[in-house]
């Protein structure tokens, strides 16, 4: 982690029923979904805190993977839904002694460095906001929270994610036009 006092947290453990399998292990552009989005944290200059859950251990065993410079977790209680990676995330010690949290998904897989050092720089002037992304006219994650919003999100229950605190909380929004769409289905990576 670079000197400034965020942690960037990848949200990878989801079952990915819709896929049908270990999402964060398919490839995109010849590259697991899952390492795109740790080449990118770490090309910003900070190591990836990532969360785990029903692929755990086929993730950690992948040889398609490089996990060097990532620090691996895991939410044994993924299967109550996405609040529970979050509610981890936000538990996780170097996230609860940071100025704030950067979210994002494992399967947005045009996140790169840029993105999200420019989600950083607009959350360092102004500390006290969500910085947010908007994408198809909706605001949600990669998104950045600052420490005063640590207990909203400790407080997310069953599937919600961050989009539910986003949408009634005071927040800035920065687009990403084409950029941030998610992978659901195999079809997904072909487009």
């Amino acid at each position: 982690m670079t000197a400034n006092a965020y942690s960037i947290v990848i949200l990878a453990a989801g079952e990915a029923s819709r896929f049908g399998s270990a999402k964060q292990l398919a490839l995109y552009r010849g590259t697991p979904l899952l390492q795109r989005a740790m080449n990118a944290v770490l090309a910003a200059g900070y190591r990836p805190i990532i969360m785990l859950g029903a692929h755990r251990q086929a993730i950690l065993e992948s040889p398609l993977l490089d996990l060097t410079g990532a620090e691996c977790c895991e939410v044994r209680d993924w299967h109550s839904g996405l609040s529970a990676s979050i509610r981890a995330a936000v538990r996780h010690p170097e996230v609860a002694n940071s100025e704030g949290v950067l979210l994002l998904l494992a399967d947005q897989p045009e996140v790169d460095s840029t993105l999200i050092e420019r989600l950083l720089n607009e959350a360092r002037r102004f500390p006290h906001e969500i910085i947010a992304s908007d994408y198809n006219g909706r605001s949600g994650v990669p998104a950045v929270f600052s420490r005063a919003f640590f207990s909203a999100l400790l407080a997310l229950e069953g599937d919600q994610g961050a989009r539910a605190l986003i949408a009634r909380s005071t927040h800035r929004t920065l687009s990403f036009p084409g950029k941030l769409g998610d992978v659901d289905t195999p079809s997904d990576l072909n487009n």
